[in-house]
């Protein structure tokens, strides 16, 4: 299946706009939820496209862009969260370690 030009780039700077909100929010649980939804567009975008197309598409603005590092920077955003969520709120620490998070 094609997926739009619109839609790769759509995708990927809903991924990095709501990564960049987490880290600006102030309280923990909603940085949370931010950067889960940055989490999700990252990985919405590696299911509806191929990784040639998302180089492709993002190579036209100002970085070395993939599908990859969009969904990277998301999980990282995401597992910073989440540790600062349980260092503020230690009875919220899952039993399993949070490092289970990063990309596959």
């Amino acid at each position: 299946m094609e997926v739009h030009p619109d839609t790769i780039q759509i995708l990927a700077r809903l991924a990095n706009d709501w990564g960049t909100a987490a880290k600006r929010d102030t309280d923990p649980l909603t940085a949370v939820v931010h950067a889960s939804y940055a989490r999700a567009f990252a990985l919405a975008l590696r299911e509806v496209a191929e990784p040639d197309d998302v180089a492709q598409v993002l190579a036209g603005g100002s970085t070395d862009e993939t599908a990859a590092s969009v969904e990277a920077r998301a999980a990282a955003v995401q597992l910073t969260q989440l540790q600062i969520l349980v260092q503020a709120y230690p009875k919220l620490r899952p039993s399993t370690p949070i490092t289970n998070i990063v990309p596959r």
